[in-house]
């Protein structure tokens, strides 16, 4: 279900791959939607880094990438025929999916992909998200489908809702209110040691030089 268009929640260590696996899900909406994706980032500075890669990854489909954060908006339409994807900060995202709902063109759009989903814990910044995940949860039309991936032939209406976090301790939770399916790893691909530093000796968890 979830590559014909279900949401889904997926919760990894970091470095364990949550970027591959939200921009292939993206592609692919993308490619069988014909309809951009936004990209929802806490910080200017991953917005800029993860903008520019996206161009490149963009480029050979003929796609272009929109960016909304810190000083930054791009000209024109906000989802133009060769708009691919749009990035932005969580506060651009939510002033933009505003505007979409009052011009009722949430349609528009294929996905929505949301990093450090976590963030709706915060105190400071999480009420946005909260507000940005209800807006769409309520105002976007759901299709029915299959639960066996074999059996579904049909692309789900609507945005895609796709969730990533690497400390997202209540998944199913968040998973359950989104209603999406959800995954969970605690496999980390490159290990984490831990040291402290005392003065000029560096020492393992059990204290050893």
């Amino acid at each position: 279900p979830v590559l014909q268009g279900c949401n889904f929640i997926f919760s990894a260590p970091t470095s364990a791959g949550k970027s591959i696996v939200y921009e292939i899900l993206a592609l692919r909406r993308l490619i069988s939607t014909n309809k951009p994706f936004m990209l929802v980032l806490p910080t200017v500075a991953l917005c800029q880094q993860k903008a520019e890669s996206l161009e490149l990854l963009l480029k050979p489909l003929d796609k272009v990438v929109k960016k909304f954060y810190g000083g930054v908006r791009s000209k024109g339409t906000l989802i133009e025929d060769n708009t691919g994807a749009l990035v932005c900060t969580i506060e651009k995202a939510n002033m933009i999916f505003t505007v979409m709902m009052e011009e009722h063109s949430l349609s528009k759009l294929g996905a929505l992909i949301i990093d450090e989903l976590h963030l709706l814990g915060c105190t400071n910044r999480g009420f946005l998200l909260e507000l940005l995940c209800t807006k769409l949860r309520f105002s976007t039309a759901t299709a029915t489908v299959q639960d066996t991936v074999e059996d579904v032939t049909e692309i789900r209406e609507g945005v895609q809702v796709i969730g990533m976090s690497a400390t997202l301790s209540n998944i199913k939770e968040v998973a359950d209110w989104l209603g999406a399916k959800h995954f969970e790893t605690h496999f980390r691909p490159a290990p984490l040691f831990e040291y402290i530093l005392d003065g000029c000796r560096l020492l393992d968890r059990n204290l050893n030089c």
